[in-house]
């Protein structure tokens, strides 16, 4: 294979585009990503918090040891 051979690519040609009509749309996706996002903050803030509150007065349960029958041999 020669130097010739090798095609070179340019990576910025302004004449190829894969699809001209496309455009993203930066506000809507910011936007739905920080809902999200907060979405998923408010759930996890709920869910830590009402954990506490309804084990709020109780005592927390302990685990007692349970003596094994092979110690006392």
């Amino acid at each position: 294979m020669k130097a010739d051979d090798i095609v070179e690519t340019n990576v910025h040609n302004p004449e190829y585009e894969p699809d001209p009509e496309f455009v993203y749309d930066y506000f809507t996706l910011r936007v739905g990503g920080l809902a999200f996002a907060g979405i998923i903050v408010f759930l996890s803030v709920i869910l830590l918090t009402c954990n506490k509150m309804r084990r709020c007065g109780k005592a927390k349960p302990r685990k007692v040891p349970m003596k094994d029958d092979d110690e006392d041999l």
